[in-house]
């Protein structure tokens, strides 16, 4: 098999020796936000093509398992970095910074996730404000995710659009949610 990612090339075996080592293959993850669109346009186009509506059934099926291990698990838009020394250089870089949060650039922690996941905004304050009434009186390090005066629709649109979720009050800075991969 022959992947558009040298990345996987070797970790992503055909033990049953199915396909030619010199094919072409592509994977397409759950945690890929776009991944359950496209098995499902995938699926639309061999219905239109008179193809099998078996195997058209059984990868609606399996975008619908993708779309639910999103919902649990969050999704992100596909990242690449094509040297894995780079990758985990920047993912060091940036988890060192996190050591001292109150003191971080946002600006600058933004370029490096940038540079980790392509261009995008990774990060989402909450602040005060955002929270639930009954949970204003909570301790600055009790506050989690499930303080935010948010709907659990809205829950899993943050934490799966954004690498990090951080509380803010009055200049201190406490992370919610880390999905630095």
């Amino acid at each position: 098999m022959k992947f558009g990612r040298p990345d996987y090339d070797g970790r992503i075996v055909d033990t049953a020796h199915k396909i030619p080592d010199d094919e072409p293959v592509f994977l397409l993850r759950a945690k890929d936000k776009f991944a359950p669109a496209l098995l499902l346009q995938w699926a639309m186009n061999l219905r239109l093509n008179g193809g099998d509506p078996n195997l058209a059934a059984n990868a609606e099926a399996h975008a619908q398992v993708m779309i639910e291990w999103q919902k649990i698990h969050g999704s992100n838009m596909p990242d690449y970095v094509s040297n894995p020394q780079v990758k985990e250089s920047l993912k060091s870089e940036i988890l060192n910074r996190l050591k001292d949060i109150n003191s971080i650039k946002p600006a600058i922690l933004n370029d490096l996730l940038s540079q980790l996941y392509g261009p995008g905004d990774y990060i989402y304050y909450f602040v005060v404000s955002d929270l639930r009434p009954e949970s204003k009186l909570k301790d600055f390090d009790m506050i989690t995710i499930d303080d935010m005066n948010i709907t659990e629709y809205d829950k899993n649109h943050y934490v799966s659009d954004y690498k990090l979720i951080l509380f803010d009050f009055q200049g201190r800075k406490r992370i919610l949610i880390n999905n630095i991969q």
